[in-house]
């Protein structure tokens, strides 16, 4: 049971492509190791989507402060004034565009399944939230991504383990 746990912990806080080759290291078998992933993977994308809400409620109350002066705003505000505003602006539409296009062709479904496989369980979480993608239903589609792509990694794992090892 500690193996399990192990797993668990691994998968929440490195996510599931560090996990499922720690959980057969760990000589767990292949079902439960996905099943730590899969549960790790849930409680990341729930913890982290009730706290983008809760930050988005502070920020709608104006509790949340504004650091303005920070090394990073200083950054950013000086590249800035180096590129034509006409220029950035036009640039920003496009994107925007085409991540409205992509958000509007395939949903949270789409953002759900392939979320996982590309940033990773909690800032894909976190992306779809601020994206402002339905909650439930972006819940639901990241736990089914993050399985469907737990399963393929402990899949890969073991094939390799099993050439490497045998």
């Amino acid at each position: 049971m500690g193996r399990f746990w192990s797993v668990w912990l691994t998968g929440f806080l490195a996510g599931p492509s560090t996990a499922a080759p720690v959980g057969l290291a760990l000589r767990l078998p292949a079902w439960a190791t996905v099943l730590a992933v899969s549960a790790s993977a849930a409680a990341s994308f729930v913890i982290a989507l009730f706290a983008m809400e809760w930050l988005r409620a502070l920020r709608r109350r104006r509790r949340f402060p504004i650091f303005r002066y920070t090394l990073t705003a200083r950054l950013i505000r000086r590249r800035r004034s180096r590129v034509d505003p006409a220029e950035r602006a036009a640039r920003q539409a496009a994107r925007m565009e085409k991540a409205r296009r992509l958000l509007t062709r395939f949903g949270p479904a789409g953002f759900g399944l392939v979320g996982p496989a590309l940033f990773g369980t909690w800032v894909s979480a976190v992306l779809g939230s601020a994206l402002g993608l339905a909650r439930q239903r972006l819940l639901v589609w990241l736990v089914v991504g993050a399985t469907t792509w737990s399963a393929l990694l402990v899949l890969a794992t073991h094939t390799a383990f099993g050439w490497l090892f045998t």
